[in-house]
């Protein structure tokens, strides 16, 4: 049996960062974290099999202000709710 493996990037911007995601077969193997100012790496978001969530990864010289940190936590939220999602439609 053969299976096609399909990869898309989606790209969303918030107003300081950039997330750049990585998915496989529709489902998010990681998104990298830049900043909009000067385009730098501040993190990675991937999954975290102790919480069973997606998760932040910072670069160790990666600091966020509040308004950041809601940034990132927004974007997780989304990422969480799709694997709830897509898990309690494929248990059907």
């Amino acid at each position: 049996m053969e299976s096609e493996i399909t990869g898309d990037i989606i790209y969303q911007e918030t107003k300081h960062l950039a997330f750049t995601r990585q998915d496989i077969n529709a489902i998010p193997l990681m998104v990298d974290i830049r900043s909009k100012k000067d385009g730098s790496w501040v993190g990675r978001i991937m999954w975290y099999g102790p919480y069973k969530q997606y998760c932040e990864f910072r670069g160790p010289d990666t600091v966020f202000d509040s308004e950041r940190n809601d940034e990132v936590n927004e974007y997780l939220k989304l990422l969480n709710h799709e694997h709830n999602k897509r898990n309690k439609e494929e248990k059907k």
